[in-house]
């Protein structure tokens, strides 16, 4: 992680609390449940349009 999402994460860098890695935990099980996809599918459609808007 960079030194910013540390200071959002209010964590020091280097050394996650318990909070920090039951969010992890929290997200890693949504994207394992078939989230994945979708944020896939989102994120490739904003690479597409931010594209676009460059030609």
């Amino acid at each position: 992680m960079s030194a910013t999402d540390w200071q959002f994460a209010r964590t020091a860098p280097g050394q996650p609390d318990r909070k920090l890695m039951r969010a992890v935990e929290r997200v890693h099980a949504k994207l394992r449940g078939g989230m994945w996809s979708e944020v896939c599918k989102v994120a490739r459609n904003l690479i597409v349009e931010t594209r676009e808007g460059y030609s």
